[in-house]
């Protein structure tokens, strides 16, 4: 088996192009229509609405796509997973490195994040996870 070492692989890197104005509107249409999807299971589950684009760090101007301040929890719909998108935020290492510095902020501040994919979405998992959260503090 042939061993790639690293360099090679960078070599191999082409330029990311830009998107259109049009691929963004797909990408931003296709990502609503996830959150909306994972808004009505969790509805159907019964857990606490949440509260869409929540500003959970002013400093910092990160928003969660659904929070539930009261109870310090946020979800994040990783839309750019699976192919929601070429480049995307998450699967960069510049996304993945900001997505971390998001995360260590939130848990500072006292938030716990829950953060989902559409397979997640797709398959039940994400609302259980939400659905177990609340039924481990309610009382």
């Amino acid at each position: 088996m042939k061993r790639i070492r690293l360099n090679d692989l960078l070599k191999r890197r082409t330029k990311p192009t830009a998107r259109t104005e049009a691929e963004k509107k797909v990408v931003r249409i296709r990502r609503e229509a996830l959150a909306n999807r994972f808004l009505g299971q969790m509805r159907d589950a019964g857990v606490p609405e949440p509260v869409r684009e929540y500003l959970f760090i002013e400093h910092r101007r990160y928003r969660a796509d659904f929070a539930w301040p009261e109870y310090g929890l946020e979800a994040e719909v990783d839309g750019g997973l699976l192919g929601m998108g070429r480049n995307s935020g998450h699967t960069s290492v510049t996304g993945m490195l900001r997505d971390q510095e998001r995360n260590a902020e939130a848990a500072i501040a006292g938030w716990a994040v829950i953060r989902v994919s559409r397979k997640t979405i797709d398959n039940g998992q994400a609302v259980a996870w939400v659905r177990r959260w609340f039924e481990g503090r309610r009382k």
